[in-house]
């Protein structure tokens, strides 16, 4: 998965949608890193779901 650009989504602190922040190209190493992180950490659905599901 290629990350080419930066959007975040803006919230209120009750969860209301304000809009869409765009963060400079310049952070794309950075956020690439937290995806990177995250994904080394998942599981797949189907796995979670058997362990922590309905």
């Amino acid at each position: 998965m290629k990350l080419t650009r930066l959007v975040g989504s803006c919230d209120d602190g009750d969860g209301k949608y304000l809009g869409a922040d765009f963060p400079d190209a310049s952070r794309l190493d950075e956020f690439r890193a937290y995806r990177d992180t995250a994904m080394a950490h998942s599981v797949p659905f189907a796995e979670w779901w058997a362990q922590y599901g309905a």
